[in-house]
Parts: C-alpha cells; sequence; structure tokens
C-alpha cells in the first residue's frame, strides 16, 4: 500500500487509523450529554457497536459520555459483527446475566 509516496504495511496503517480516529475533539450533538444525562437516572444503558474496544473507549472518555454506560459490547470483543445474529445473542444473553445478577445481589440484601 503506498502513503505518502511510499510502501506502507496494510495492518501497520489500520492501527494508525484506528488510533488516529480515537484521538481529538469528540463533537457532540447539542443536547446529547443532557439526554444521556436524564435518561442514565431511569434507564440502563449499553453500547452496542461494531467499533474495536480500546477506540470505543476512548473516544466514549474523551466525549464525557463514558460514565452513562453500564457496559460496552463491540464485535472485537464478542467475534462478530452487526447485524449478525451471534452478535445480538450475545448481547442479549449478558445483559440477562446482568439482570439475574442485580436481581440477586437485591434478594440478598
Amino acid at each position: 500500500m503506498l502513503r505518502m509516496g511510499e510502501i506502507v504495511v496494510g495492518l501497520e496503517w489500520e492501527g494508525l487509523y484506528r488510533e488516529v480516529l480515537g484521538d481529538g475533539n469528540q463533537l457532540l450533538m447539542e443536547g446529547a450529554m443532557d439526554v444521556c444525562h436524564r435518561l442514565s437516572k431511569t434507564h440502563r444503558m449499553f453500547v452496542i457497536t461494531n467499533g474495536t474496544t480500546h477506540t470505543q473507549i476512548k473516544r466514549l472518555k474523551q466525549s464525557g459520555l463514558y460514565k452513562f454506560f453500564e457496559d460496552i459490547f463491540d464485535s472485537q470483543s464478542i467475534g462478530y459483527q452487526k447485524p449478525k445474529e451471534e452478535f445480538f445473542n450475545y448481547v442479549i444473553s449478558h445483559i440477562s446475566e446482568l439482570i439475574e445478577r442485580m436481581h440477586l445481589s437485591l434478594e440478598i440484601h
């Protein structure tokens, strides 16, 4: 692959792209922070993305949204991409496990 007149390895280029993707200012739509803040008071919130783990966490933290989400489900960690059924089965089963643990914890206390 050519990059600015030099031959580069595709995997190196992809790594650089992903690193830069997570850098910089993560601009939010007007009101996004407020909506997430209000929803987080009454709803359990999750991120479900085809993005890579490191990049998505970095972007959420830079934007200030990370604190609103209970968990992040990404295709890199799961091993399947949306819209594959296996991706959504994984997410549903893990959210169900979290709900069961929460209920068990409430019953114990």
